[in-house]
């Protein structure tokens, strides 16, 4: 397996991170992680 992030993207105290997951057989999975950031750590996140 491979993870690859594809972009970031950070504006004040949200930040979007875009990912890509290769498996074995060559097919990929793409997700997205939204999280809020509050004083150095994250305090809210959200996958999709």
């Amino acid at each position: 397996m491979r993870f690859d992030i594809e972009e970031t993207f950070v504006a004040g105290d949200r930040a979007t991170i875009r990912w890509r997951l290769w498996m074995a057989d060559g097919n990929w999975l793409r997700g997205v992680n939204l999280m809020r950031v509050r004083d150095g750590q994250i305090i809210g996140q959200w996958v999709m």
